[in-house]
């Protein structure tokens, strides 16, 4: 029973652990400075917009000649939200999509303010 109870104990301290692995690696904070610097996107026609909180378009920022000139186009956004930390979502070849460190739920305008953005290869 004791061996049991101990066996238990311990596999639920590793699957905790775990967990903790997997969400700390699917989500990393950077600053907005680093917005280029972690960007895995290719070289090549991209794609941008920016969202809301609630997650409706906030605003299509177009379609750019590289990954540097719309990830510029997207701090330049955050930066005049006065955001200056991100969260990563997604990081690859394909997409980069980035949201918004903390939710704002203050005031009547809650969920229309920027929330993320999404970098698309073309």
């Amino acid at each position: 029973m004791l061996y049991a109870l101990a066996i238990g104990g311990l596999l639920g301290l590793i699957s905790l652990a775990l967990s903790r692995n997997r969400a700390q690696s699917r989500k990393t904070v950077i600053s907005l400075d680093e917005i280029n610097d972690v960007c895995l996107l290719r070289d090549g026609p991209v794609h941008a917009v920016l969202f809301r909180q609630s997650g409706n378009l906030y605003r299509d920022l177009g379609d750019f000649s590289n990954p540097s000139a719309a990830c510029a186009e997207v701090a330049k956004s955050f930066r005049r939200a006065q955001i200056e930390t991100l969260t990563i979502w997604q990081n690859s070849e394909k997409a980069f999509e980035v949201s918004r460190r903390i939710y704002n739920g203050r005031g009547a305008s809650e969920g229309k303010k920027l929330g993320g953005a999404m970098v698309s290869a073309i």
